[in-house]
């Protein structure tokens, strides 16, 4: 199905733009399945900025296309196919609760992709200075924008009131600077940086005039935006297909919860699974949903919604034992959700230091290792098992460096 897609686009290029030679010199294997690949491939310097200047037309913004541009967009495209597929899955199900709330404030629908260079659409992306969710609020500016955080609750990580707080903050750029491209990278570097770079460019408002003077990731930044318009509008041409995200957009409803409830309560009742009810309702840290004086809402796939209504009651009523020591103890070394990784001890390390830096207890590692006591020996190799959950896994993020953009994974 890839290379049918691939030649179905290069006929249909062929057709909008026939000063454009697809084939190169003279060559008509087209038909040829690799040959297409190669076509493809080696056409990109047309392809690329004519399907730029195709978006450029339809939005506000302006979206320009350079080598810089180009970079980035071979970065998915080229080099991580695998992560453009997971990131073009994800946005079928975030992408119209964007829509929606950014058409409410009148702001440019393209706006919403971002949050591709913000968090790769992962609403539990951690950054390395804290800044967290789709749209990555730092702690303190957070409270700016009245996103409520707690030992519970984290409304950086709720798809639609972080939406409604990213469209506050590019609203309130968009008046300072009256350019989307300065207001975009404002919102990566903060408009006191841009204030400066403009002072320091004789007074030009012009972004690639006083580009030079913002920081290397604020140079960066407004490049992968525009990166990120195209491999999310065209990452079926190039026969990268979405990877199949476990719940659509309308396959999922809220529901009310008047009292305070652990996932595991629910999933016990009505069997939803505690990994889905995670992944749905982003926004609560602990497994569990506080409600401290009104009902609150809650996520869940659209056919558990009238099991939860009539087991309302019942939910509520579970009892769930608390594990102890002992418990935890008895339960040492499971592996099931997790993957296998080897560590070899450095010399001078302690046991708690590596279980530590693994999230996990040292009962777990001498369990994994048929350990009978808790010496360690510089150059020992430990078998630790680690969380697979995909929402628990780290996030790619591009960095920039002085030769090619690199993966950069934040630590949680």
């Amino acid at each position: 199905m890839r290379i049918y897609s691939i030649l179905i686009f290069l006929s249909f290029f062929m057709v909008i733009q026939p000063g454009i030679d697809i084939l190169g010199s003279g060559s008509t294997e087209v038909n040829n399945p690799v040959n297409a690949m190669v076509l493809l491939e080696k056409n990109r310097d047309h392809i690329y900025p004519a399907n730029i200047e195709y978006l450029d037309k339809r939005t506000p913004i302006k979206l320009d296309y350079n080598t810089d541009v180009k970079k980035y967009i071979d970065f998915y495209i080229i080099d991580n196919p695998e992560m453009l597929s997971v990131i073009a899955g994800r946005s079928e199900y975030y992408y119209p609760i964007f829509d929606d709330i950014l058409a409410k404030h009148n702001l440019p629908l393209e706006l919403k992709n971002l949050t591709v260079v913000e968090s790769a659409l992962n609403p539990f992306a951690v950054s390395k200075s804290g800044a967290t969710g789709l749209w990555q609020f730092l702690f303190h500016t957070s409270r700016m924008f009245h996103l409520n955080i707690d030992s519970y609750v984290d409304e950086r990580r709720d798809p639609e009131k972080s939406t409604e707080a990213a469209c506050e903050f590019l609203s309130y750029l968009y008046r300072i600077f009256n350019d989307w491209q300065l207001a975009i990278t404002a919102y990566n570097c903060g408009p006191g940086m841009i204030e400066k770079a403009i002072e320091k460019a004789g007074g030009s408002t012009n972004y690639w005039e006083i580009r030079q003077y913002l920081s290397a990731e604020a140079r960066d930044y407004y490049p992968k935006f525009v990166a990120a318009c195209y491999i999310t509008s065209f990452h079926d041409t190039h026969g990268i297909k979405s990877s199949k995200f476990d719940y659509k957009y309308d396959e999922v409803e809220s529901v009310s919860v008047k009292q305070s409830i652990w996932y595991k309560q629910i999933s016990k009742v009505i069997g939803v699974n505690e990994s889905d009810i995670r992944m749905l309702n982003p926004v609560y840290k602990q497994d569990y949903v506080p409600v401290y004086d009104n009902a609150v809402k809650i996520n869940l796939p659209k056919y558990a919604i009238k099991q939860f209504i009539m087991n309302e009651e019942k939910i509520y009523a579970y009892k769930l034992e608390a594990k102890d020591y002992n418990d935890i103890r008895a339960e040492a070394g499971r592996i099931e959700g997790k993957y296998k990784t080897i560590h070899f001890v450095q010399r001078g390390e302690y046991f708690h230091q590596i279980a530590m830096n693994s999230s996990c207890t040292l009962y777990d590692i001498m369990k994994w290792n048929n350990m009978a006591d808790k010496n360690l020996k510089a150059g020992q190799a430990l078998v630790i098992y680690k969380e697979n959950e995909k929402v628990n896994k780290n996030v790619p993020k591009l960095k920039r460096t002085e030769k090619e953009p690199v993966l950069l994974v934040d630590n949680h």
